[in-house]
C-alpha cells in the first residue's frame, strides 16, 4: 500500500464498460518529489475507480485539484514523454481519495478551480 500527495493532471472521464457492465472513472495525478542529488522529479499514477463510487466523485476530479491517494501500485503500460523518454506507468484501482481543500493560510479553497489546467495531449501520461 502507498500513499502519496500530488494534482490531478487532466478532467476525470467516466465511460462504460459493456463487457463488466459497470462503470469506470479514470484520471491521472503528478507526484513531485526530490531526489537525493536535490533534482526535482515527477511520477504519474493513472487511476481508476469503478462503479458508482467513480462517476458520484467525477465532478471532484478536476485538473490541478490537489488530492491524497491511498492503495496498491501495479506496473501499468509504460509511455513516451515529450522528450521520448520511456516513462513506467503506474496503476492504481479504486484507491482511497482524501480531497485537499485547506491552502497553507489554513483558508478554505473553493470547490472549483477559477480555470483548470489541461495539459496538451503530447504531454498527457496516458492518453
Amino acid at each position: 500500500m502507498t500513499t502519496f500527495i500530488g494534482h490531478i493532471c487532466q478532467n476525470a472521464v467516466t465511460r462504460y464498460v459493456e463487457s463488466l457492465k459497470t462503470t469506470v472513472t479514470d484520471f491521472s495525478v503528478a507526484e513531485n518529489y526530490s531526489g537525493r542529488n536535490g533534482n526535482r522529479y515527477t511520477q504519474y499514477y493513472k487511476i481508476s475507480i469503478w462503479d458508482k463510487r467513480g462517476a458520484n466523485m467525477e465532478k471532484y476530479l478536476y485538473a490541478g485539484r490537489p488530492i491524497q491517494v491511498s492503495g496498491r501500485v501495479k506496473a501499468g503500460k509504460p509511455y513516451q514523454d515529450k522528450k521520448g523518454t520511456w516513462v513506467a506507468g503506474l496503476e492504481i484501482a479504486n484507491p482511497q481519495i482524501v480531497f485537499i481543500t485547506a491552502n497553507e493560510g489554513g483558508e478554505e479553497a473553493p470547490e472549483a478551480p477559477a480555470a483548470a489546467v489541461e495539459l496538451p495531449e503530447s504531454e498527457q501520461p496516458f492518453a
